[in-house]
């Protein structure tokens, strides 16, 4: 896989989880650019895609068939599929995260 690929990529849209969400394929040598949050989850179902982020165009992780990657942070996300792949996005809400189910926000009075 081509380790520069994001910085070579013609500009596309950014799309959002109003724009896409559940599971899609990406064809061959195609592109995708999501506006990523931390908690976004991509499952890679079936082939292999990169993952980039496009300040600085290089390979950031390849994530194969049976593997998920996770969004540290916010900012754009690149993914490239050099074979047809199939891919699952869970764009999580940070409201509904939770360490534990025990663990509830405290308010303490003044």
């Amino acid at each position: 896989m081509n380790t520069d690929f994001a910085g070579n990529l013609i500009p596309g849209p950014t799309l959002t989880r109003a724009h896409i969400a559940g599971r899609l394929s990406i064809v061959e040598r195609g592109t995708l650019t999501l506006a990523a949050k931390g908690g976004l989850t991509v499952h890679v179902r079936s082939g292999t895609v990169g993952f980039a982020r496009p300040r600085d165009g290089r390979l950031y992780r390849q994530v194969r068939a049976g593997e998920s990657y996770f969004a540290q942070g916010s900012g754009r996300l690149t993914m490239r599929a050099d074979v047809r792949s199939e891919i699952e996005i869970d764009w999580a809400d940070a409201g509904a995260e939770r360490l534990s189910p025990g663990l509830e926000p405290v308010t303490l009075a003044a």
